[in-house]
């Protein structure tokens, strides 16, 4: 075998005496569609002369092929895989379709005429030409004028702007993503004061960036800033993040899901998708790949197909080795539920009931069966509530204590605890905050005198006092373990 190597291109092209497919595969691609450098080293290496299996049958005997018709014919070519005789210059450089350029000779019998009349074709003798005469003139390239070397370099110095210009858009559009900030405002044409955080940061960018600003100031055809040139970058961006995830999916040896399903602000059920597994530096890795709208059916066959989906898509279906959700029916039922569905096609696939909402449920439904503590927690949240209604009584909570109640979020036990560790801190501050509106019932409506009584008295009675220290007790500890169950380098060792 002998091997031919471009010191400029770095390319290494083998070439075998047994055809090794060299002519299948500059039929294919054209020798006139390659670069120099390619050509030359096709032209300098040995005709292809293979050992070829042809046979013509005559009425008395049979014809073989002789590979000394490779020595006697100097043209000749020949390819293993297609069993067919070929003119090696012919399919280099003639612009002729015909047998010896394109389709190949097979026929011994008439071998002789053929050659004849080939070698005397005027598509031959010029390629036959060409191919003496490749490599040794000077090339096109050293002529050129400097007027078209001034073009091609006044070219690529527009190209590097470009991508100057374009990785500061791509900068912005990032930063955004990570502060977690919308990027298009309600209008943007050049009168609006607020243009939007994307564009505005632009112009931010641009005081101390003297190229980008001559770009958004002087650019006509393509500044960056329409929404739809935002949504292109938005997606290329995500394509990008998603095939380096795919990329170290394949290298992970197991993969496990988590899915969840929450509704937004517009009352749309969205379906999050994570993929956990670890990567080639053994580092666990937590990725999420996106939303998906499933309003119009929830039923545990659509969010089996959405799921199974993003297995095939991830190609994960093999080994994927467990899936986490919440402990909803439709989600962990045992016969027609989604984790059952996945195990039918992935039978390694434990199902793991998230450790953190299982927490939350041991915490609210042992709180919902003892009648003294469901009826602290209701009156604990009555706190929230009472300043949450208007925007006097938290103008009055700002003044007194700086710091506003939380809002109690029925599937985040810890934020009970958030409220309760308040009340507890600020319970001083909080009398006088009730005895103010209290004194001063003339300046407050009803509603809110009536209610100031109502907390006021709570703070001060010994079964809620002694139920908030009681509780402040095992939140310490419960909040403790809802952040170590949260944390993405948790593991589990079952013994």
């Amino acid at each position: 075998m002998d091997i031919e190597n471009n010191n400029e291109s770095g390319l290494v092209v083998e070439i075998n005496n047994n055809c090794n497919c060299l002519i299948e595969n500059v039929l294919k691609r054209r020798f006139a569609s390659l670069p120099f450098n390619e050509k030359e080293i096709i032209v300098k290496s040995p005709k292809p002369t293979p050992i070829l299996n042809i046979q013509s049958k005559t009425k008395t005997f049979k014809r073989y092929f002789n590979t000394e018709t490779y020595e006697k014919i100097s043209w000749i070519c020949g390819c293993a895989h297609l069993t067919k005789l070929f003119c090696w210059p012919c399919i280099l450089f003639s612009q002729e379709v015909n047998v010896w350029s394109k389709f190949g000779f097979s026929d011994l019998n008439n071998l002789s005429k053929s050659r004849k009349r080939h070698e005397c074709s005027q598509a031959h003798i010029c390629s036959a030409a060409q191919f003496k005469k490749f490599g040794k003139g000077p090339r096109i390239e050293n002529f050129l004028s400097a007027q078209f070397k001034a073009n091609i370099e006044m070219h690529n110095k527009e190209v590097t702007a470009n991508r100057y210009i374009l990785s500061k858009l791509i900068s912005a559009i990032c930063f955004l993503a990570k502060q977690e900030q919308p990027l298009r405002g309600h209008f943007e044409h050049q009168e609006s004061e607020n243009r939007g955080n994307y564009i505005e940061l632009l112009y931010l960018l641009s005081e101390s960036d003297i190229k980008l600003k001559t770009h958004l100031d002087n650019s006509t055809v393509f500044t960056g800033l329409s929404n739809h040139i935002q949504n292109d970058l938005v997606s290329a961006i995500s394509k990008v993040l998603l095939d380096e995830i795919k990329t170290e999916i394949r290298a992970s040896k197991f993969v496990s899901i988590i899915v969840d399903e929450s509704t937004d602000i517009s009352r749309k059920a969205q379906l999050s998708t994570i993929f956990r597994y670890v990567d080639e530096n053994n580092e666990i890795q937590e990725r999420f790949v996106g939303f998906v709208d499933v309003s119009p059916n929830r039923t545990a066959n659509a969010l089996f197909q959405h799921i199974r989906e993003t297995l095939e898509e991830f190609g994960c279906l093999d080994k994927l080795i467990a899936q986490t959700y919440d402990g909803a029916a439709v989600m962990s039922g045992e016969h027609n539920g989604v984790q059952r569905k996945i195990r039918d096609i992935c039978p390694n696939s434990l199902f793991v009931h998230c450790y953190a909402h299982r927490l939350n449920l041991v915490l609210s439904q042992s709180v919902k069966h003892i009648s003294g503590c469901k009826r602290f927690f209701s009156r604990m949240l009555s706190f929230s509530t009472f300043f949450c209604k208007s925007s006097r009584r938290i103008s009055l909570l700002d003044c007194q204590i700086k710091k506003r109640f939380p809002t109690a979020a029925p599937t985040r036990w810890n934020y009970n605890s958030k409220i309760l560790n308040m009340i507890l801190e600020y319970q001083t501050e909080l009398m006088e905050i009730f005895n103010q509106i209290i004194n001063d019932e003339d300046e407050w409506d009803t509603d809110a005198v009536i209610n100031a009584e109502v907390l006021h008295r709570y703070l001060k009675e010994f079964e809620f006092n002694f139920n908030l220290h009681l509780f402040s007790a095992i939140f310490n500890s419960a909040d403790f373990l809802f952040e170590i169950l949260q944390k993405k380098p948790l593991t589990y060792r079952i013994a």
